[in-house]
């Protein structure tokens, strides 16, 4: 009892940092969640074009009209002069140079183009499907020996057909992909809370004096040892109860559905494996001073590395690779699959248990290691 109450008053001074992430987890968290709801809106954007018509003709002023419907047509002053600044300054992304007689040479099989300038961009790339697809088209019609206003009409036909697109899934894919995102940056609070505030216990246990009067106390070390580790286990279980009321608070209802369901076994089984890093990383760390420094190295490094900050399909493989080295690589993972997963059954399950008996193997890897390292200290002591 003694130990606990120790525990308690160290944890009392320092309840400030399990407060600090608390908020962090729940503040970057709404961040996130307002970039992804516009981030999904779609608009498509007109790229900025200047067009040239030096054809005249029924089929380039067509050209033109359906060009300028889907593009913001910008004119340009001085135009022999200021063409080149326009599209080094990105105030137009593409022009559209149309030659005399253009269209009667093409509908007559020769060999003609536009001369066309164009910034290496998305705009630019946008104009050019428009520009390829009237003129495939008008290719495409030349051969049929029919006059320009019945081509225009052929044409306007093909290019006025779309596709009805239909979303075949009922998943909440915005709500999913809110909750493997809280979960998935939840990495980074649950280790920089864990090692400062199990660091800063166990120093405070290791001191020189207090170590002295456990050694000589009638308390059996290993009994003094049990008492610290199930403390450790409380202060993960009460952590992982504020961040799973976190999830509901900034998630919603999702959070009692499967996917949030297998989320919050996924953060039970990842918080218990970074208590027991945790562990090992007091025992091993003396200076106080020195814990600061290692929270940066340890959540920021497993943050970046593996998917926290940034989504795994975004990391360059070689990040990844690096990034296998730890749990949180395989705890990310997993959150970032449960978005996806439309029916729940073994197979769709069985890459993310997979992901957690690597976790569980990490944790009894710690509690080895954790073992060794005690041993090792009391020889010495």
């Amino acid at each position: 009892m003694t130990v606990f109450k120790a525990f308690l008053k160290i944890l009392n001074k320092n309840k400030g940092t399990i407060i600090f992430y608390t908020l962090l987890l729940i503040g970057i968290s709404y961040i996130n969640f307002n970039s992804l709801e516009s981030s999904r809106s779609f608009e498509q954007v007109k790229p900025k074009v200047h067009i040239r018509d030096n054809d005249n003709s029924t089929l380039s002023k067509d050209f033109v009209n359906y060009i300028t419907d889907n593009s913001e047509i910008i004119e340009i002053k001085n135009y022999d002069e200021a063409l080149d600044d326009a599209v080094f300054y990105r105030d137009i992304s593409y022009y559209i140079n149309i030659p005399e007689n253009y269209f009667d040479d093409l509908l007559n099989n020769k060999d003609v183009s536009l001369e066309i300038k164009k910034v290496n961009d998305y705009n630019a790339t946008f104009a050019e499907r428009f520009v390829n697809r009237y003129i495939r088209l008008v290719d495409f019609y030349k051969n049929n020996n029919i006059n320009q206003e019945e081509m225009i009409k052929l044409v306007r036909d093909n290019l006025n057909n779309t596709v009805d697109i239909q979303m075949t899934t009922n998943l909440d894919t915005t709500g999913l992909l809110k909750l493997s995102s809280y979960f998935d940056f939840s990495n980074y609070t649950i280790i920089a809370s864990l090692v400062f505030m199990i660091s800063m216990i166990l120093n405070s246990f290791n001191d020189l004096n207090i170590h002295k009067r456990i050694t000589i106390s009638s308390m059996n070390y290993k009994k003094h040892n049990r008492y610290l580790l199930l403390s450790n286990l409380l202060l993960s279980l009460g952590l992982f109860i504020i961040y799973v009321l976190g999830a509901f608070l900034v998630v919603g209802d999702i959070v009692f559905t499967y996917h949030g369901l297998v989320c919050v076994i996924n953060m039970g089984i990842f918080i218990v494996c970074s208590t027991t890093m945790a562990i090992l990383i007091g025992y091993l760390i003396t200076n106080r001073n020195a814990i600061g420094g290692l929270i940066n190295v340890i959540a920021l490094g497993t943050s970046f590395l593996c998917g926290s900050f940034v989504p795994q399909q975004y990391l360059p493989s070689s990040v990844l690779a690096m990034g296998h080295v730890f749990p949180s690589f395989y705890y990310i993972e997993s959150n970032d699959l449960v978005s996806k997963i439309e029916s729940f059954n073994l197979d769709s399950l069985r890459p993310i248990i997979i992901n957690n008996i690597i976790v569980i193997a990490f944790t009894i890897v710690f509690i080895i290691l954790t073992n060794i390292v005690i041993k090792k200290k009391r020889k010495i002591g």
